[in-house]
């Protein structure tokens, strides 16, 4: 799935409803899943029915996997955890069940349980189903499980207290982690992966300038924000060769070649520059600001950073400049913590839109509330989200269709493997 083919989200809210699931019914948050190494296993999801639907959660699950599929695989680089109510339980194993089987190896979903809900009938379904091939996670609670039902889940969601990993148990999942050194702790006491990273501190200290990569990535937007011609952006290209070889491997890899029409490689930077056109070719540029930087301490939050961009594109209302306007400012949200250096320093010679700017240094203008809804669902806030689709004026079934086509684009072009 590529993000500059993503569908707004009316097209997949009408094409799942049609299907009889109402996405208006739930309300989805979410956190990147952040391996040791500071790279993205995938995401877990929150699912739960709106006050007085709670019959809606009988299809959630199939209602978040219609919307996160793209013909034949879902998440296929990276899992996918839902965390469902213990009541439909059972009907979520056998739709996971039938979805794996359609992705024949290619689906990442699995379903987060918590032990002590677990009723005799559940527990054997969990068994049959593990056999089957379905994958669980354990959510940690004051009933652990005997020692022979361990090796059935994937991995423990404990809470960011005193968990720690141990020797042949299943690897430890540490949330509602909210600074750095909650990360640091949770990863010396065993942790494998923490859900969610801390959006408020920079992961790399200022230095005098920015990096020549990074400032070779912002003199290539202002040259296309100012419509300088192929012969001069082919030239910055060129100046900085890793950047040149990072344009041809996106262009020529499976996120974007799938949906282009060209069959033979691209090799020439003028050739790629002409097929991506001006205004995609930002909004690769703000991913390979990112991703220019040797380091891995800032990939979770360039991956929270290209889904904003992919999740306020699909919000948006109009197919113009809009859609263009509200991804940069995702994408660009934060940049400043994954630099180091100030708003002022970074778009000091980024022609960018006045709306732009606004909302990604003070969430003001038109912007700034698409910019707060996305922020209030990373925190799992139903009532913040409901508040915020309000000011938006989109129903929630059209902001899950776009979170969830948000995180299964972001998914084909950050992660690692």
């Amino acid at each position: 799935m590529d993000g500059s083919h993503l569908r707004p989200a009316d097209s997949l809210y009408d094409e799942v409803s049609s299907e009889g699931v109402a996405l208006d019914d739930l309300r989805l948050g979410w956190r990147p899943i952040v391996g040791r190494d500071r790279r993205i296993l995938g995401v877990r999801i929150e699912v739960a029915a709106a006050p007085g639907t709670e019959s809606a959660a009988a299809s959630a699950v199939g209602a978040v996997i219609s919307a996160l599929a793209d013909q034949t695989s879902l998440l296929p680089r990276g899992v996918a955890v839902l965390a469902m109510g213990p009541s439909s339980l059972e009907s979520d194993i056998a739709i996971v069940r039938d979805w794996n089987k359609k992705a024949a190896g290619k689906s990442g979903l699995m379903l987060e349980v918590s032990w002590e809900t677990l009723t005799n009938r559940q527990l054997e379904a969990i068994a049959v189903a593990h056999r089957d091939g379905v994958r669980f996670v354990l959510r940690q609670s004051t009933k652990a499980p005997p020692r022979d039902w361990q090796h059935m889940f994937a991995a423990v969601v404990a809470g960011n207290d005193k968990a720690r990993g141990h020797d042949g148990t299943p690897p430890l999942w540490v949330r509602d982690i909210h600074t750095r050194a909650e990360v640091d702790a949770a990863l010396a006491r065993g942790a494998h992966a923490t859900i969610g990273w801390p959006l408020d501190e920079p992961t790399v200290e200022p230095s005098a300038g920015l990096e020549p990569t990074r400032r070779a990535v912002l003199d290539i937007v202002r040259l296309i924000q100012s419509d300088a011609d192929v012969i001069a952006l082919e030239r910055a290209f060129k100046n900085e060769p890793s950047l040149a070889l990072m344009l041809l491997s996106v262009i020529n890899g499976p996120a974007f070649a799938s949906g282009a029409s060209h069959t033979s490689p691209i090799t020439s930077i003028r050739h790629a520059i002409m097929v991506l056109g001006y205004k995609r070719l930002v909004r690769w540029l703000l991913l390979l600001l990112g991703v220019s930087s040797s380091q891995t301490r800032s990939m979770p939050l360039i991956y929270m950073a290209v889904q904003r961009g992919f999740f306020l594109e699909a919000l948006a209302t109009q197919v113009n400049g809009m859609r263009d306007d509200l991804f940069t400012v995702g994408a660009f949200s934060l940049l400043q913590q994954i630099t180091g250096h100030s708003h002022e320093r970074l778009f000091a010679s980024a022609a960018l839109p006045r709306p732009v700017l606004d909302a990604v240094r003070a969430h003001q203008g038109p912007y700034g509330v698409y910019l707060a809804l996305a922020e209030v669902i990373e925190r799992g806030d139903a009532i913040g989200s409901e508040r915020a689709a309000q000011l938006v004026g989109v129903s929630m079934g059209r902001i899950n269709a776009a979170l969830l086509a948000s995180l299964a684009a972001a998914d084909a072009i950050t992660m690692n493997g």
